[in-house]
């Protein structure tokens, strides 16, 4: 794993995390149900950035190149990339979940 650029990890978790914070999903979702189309599609793609933050460092080196340095990852930024990517999945889960109960009326 390469250490990750700071454009990268800006706008792959940190202005997701507070965009989705805006959205205010509440505890454990509780806020959810209340969402519309728009805030789910838009939790759901916050959620699919901070995961593809996970992924960026299994593509070819050309490609992570432009995410990541050449120096290897820290201990920090690899619990940074495991927290963007539990967060991201939760957050499509939840996304994925209200826009099913919301199609389903």
């Amino acid at each position: 794993m390469k250490q990750f650029k700071p454009w990268f990890i800006v706008a792959f978790l940190w202005l997701p995390l507070a965009f989705s914070l805006l959205l205010n999903p509440g505890r454990s979702g509780s806020n959810i149900p209340s969402f519309n189309a728009a805030e789910l599609s838009a939790l759901g793609f916050f959620g699919l950035l901070m995961v593809a933050s996970f992924f960026v460092n299994a593509l070819p080196t050309p490609a992570r190149s432009y995410a990541c340095t050449s120096q290897d990852a820290t201990w920090r930024t690899v619990g940074t990339a495991w927290f963007a990517f539990v967060l991201g999945l939760f957050e499509i889960y939840y996304a994925a979940a209200g826009l099913a109960r919301l199609f389903a009326r």
